[in-house]
């Protein structure tokens, strides 16, 4: 069987097309979990490490499938402002690396910690953030247990 040139570019059209295609439905029908933190996002309500009732914690979609926004209450008096902590998340963990935050008074604090995400309860680990209330240069820790 004699082939043209013709027909043996259609072959390889063909192939061609038929791989891309098989290669296009492979990458396309992997499950990645494109929005991990989709199950972090909402309002919770709950206490801070001593047990007493704190304003809501309020998490949003950050600005990847992977990041959190958490607004958290920070300071006292008229230094208090709420903060927005950026977060990377990991199953039902969540990673806040070191952020630096300035507060109604112009004290610098770095905040850092973690979370962890276990049914509809969230429970926030961090280190400095009581520094908001004015008390520069200590090293102090917040927590929060909350639930949708």
């Amino acid at each position: 069987m004699t082939f043209s040139l013709t027909n043996k570019r259609k072959i390889q059209f063909t192939v061609y097309t038929a791989i891309c295609v098989l290669v296009m439905c492979i990458t396309a029908c992997s499950k990645k979990d494109a929005n991990a933190n989709a199950k972090f996002i909402g309002t919770y309500a709950g206490n801070n490490c001593a047990g007493i009732a704190v304003a809501n914690v309020v998490v949003t979609a950050g600005a990847s499938g992977s990041l959190i926004s958490v607004a958290v209450p920070a300071g006292t008096g008229g230094c208090a402002l709420d903060i927005q902590l950026i977060g990377t998340v990991s199953g039902n963990n969540v990673m806040f690396s070191s952020q630096q935050f300035n507060d109604l008074c112009g004290n610098e604090v770095t905040v850092s910690g973690t979370g962890t995400l276990s049914g509809n309860t969230f429970t926030i680990n961090l280190s400095g953030l009581n520094d908001l209330s004015g008390s520069s240069g200590s090293s102090t820790a917040y927590c929060f247990t909350g639930s949708k």
